[in-house]
């Protein structure tokens, strides 16, 4: 599933200004800190931000991500070609390699919108993550009120040409239909992944958000 916004070369260039390095990416380095180099699969890796610092730590990375104008970035940022970028979804994505390390960033989990989607990549994790691997992947935490958060608010970002764009968030209309549903990890546990721990992201007083970040280890079966 490609976000259409981001195969627009204009946009996907606009995505590193308005994302920068924040704690978040601190916390996912923080996983291969050991003197062991690792197999990393960074789902989702869009500019490829993360994808570059594992890389540059001497471990043996590869990118995935559905929109062709994310991965053109990160190519371009990527001059010593230290990571392989594949351009796939999460769900379609197919490797004969199994990896130490699989990561879902920048809140990718939350755009599989459908059980078949969840479930296509889940079933994705469990091929190509090794035995004793961790699949690491965050969602918004649901007890803060994102809407009234980014209701109504206003940002100015300047491109390096100096052109200057203006980021609004409008409140959206009432949610018709289903309403989003948040699991707690033990239900992974019953589908085949061990639940080793969830944590908040580190949080800066007056921050924008708060994480939950779930580890999953590999299990005898899913789905």
């Amino acid at each position: 599933m490609t976000d259409k916004i981001y195969n627009d070369a204009k946009i996907a260039e606009l995505y590193d200004l308005c994302n920068t390095w924040g704690d978040d990416n601190d916390f996912y380095l923080s996983l291969a800190t050991g003197s062991e180099k690792l197999k990393i699969l960074d789902l989702g890796c869009g500019t490829g931000i993360v994808s570059h610092a594992f890389a540059e730590k001497g471990h043996t990375v590869v990118g995935c991500d559905p929109a062709p104008a994310m991965l053109e970035i990160a190519r371009k940022n990527d001059k010593n070609k230290k990571v392989e970028w594949v351009l796939s979804g999460a769900q379609e994505y197919k490797s004969t390699i199994l990896f130490d390390l699989i990561i879902m960033t920048g809140h990718t989990f939350q755009v599989f919108l459908t059980d078949e989607d969840v479930s296509a990549v889940f079933k994705v994790v469990k091929k190509c993550l090794s035995k004793n691997g961790l699949f690491v992947f965050e969602t918004r935490n649901p007890h803060i009120d994102w809407i009234r958060r980014w209701s109504d608010s206003t940002k100015n970002i300047q491109y390096p040409s100096g052109e200057t764009v203006i980021l609004q968030c409008i409140k959206p209309p009432p949610l018709v239909g289903e309403t989003p549903r948040f699991y707690r990890s033990n239900m992974y546990k019953k589908k085949g992944y061990d639940s080793i721990s969830q944590a908040e992201s580190p949080q800066k007083k007056g921050a924008y958000y708060h994480n939950l970040f779930s580890f999953f280890t590999y299990g005898s079966y899913f789905l």
